[in-house]
C-alpha cells in the first residue's frame, strides 16, 4: 500500500503542484515511503523495537521494493514482499 498509495501520491504531488522532474520526484518519494514503511514496522505493541540498524535496513529494503514496483508494477512488488516474507520466515 506504501508503493501504490504514497509512492504515488508524492511523485503526483512533486511533479504537478512543485514541477519538479520526474526523477527527482520519484526519488524523493521513494525515500519518503521507504522512511514510512520502515516506521510502520516499529510502531506499538506488535512492533519491533526501534533500533538504528533494523531500521536503516527496512528503509532499504523499501527503496528495493518501491523501485520494483515503480520499474515493474505493484503486483510484482507485492509477490516479491511476500516471498521475502516467506523466506524470512522459514530462516526464524
Amino acid at each position: 500500500m506504501f508503493r501504490l498509495g504514497i509512492m504515488t501520491g508524492v511523485v503526483m504531488l512533486l511533479e504537478r503542484v512543485l514541477g519538479l522532474g520526474r526523477w527527482l520526484a520519484v526519488t524523493i518519494a521513494l525515500l519518503v515511503s521507504s522512511a514510512l514503511f520502515s516506521a510502520m514496522h516499529h510502531i506499538p505493541p506488535y512492533g519491533d523495537p526501534l533500533q538504528l540498524g533494523v531500521f536503516t535496513f527496512r528503509v532499504l529494503a523499501g527503496c528495493f521494493f518501491g523501485l520494483i514496483y515503480w520499474l515493474r508494477g505493484f503486483a510484482i512488488a507485492v509477490y516479491t514482499h511476500a516471498i521475502y516474507d516467506v523466506y524470512v520466515l522459514l530462516l526464524r
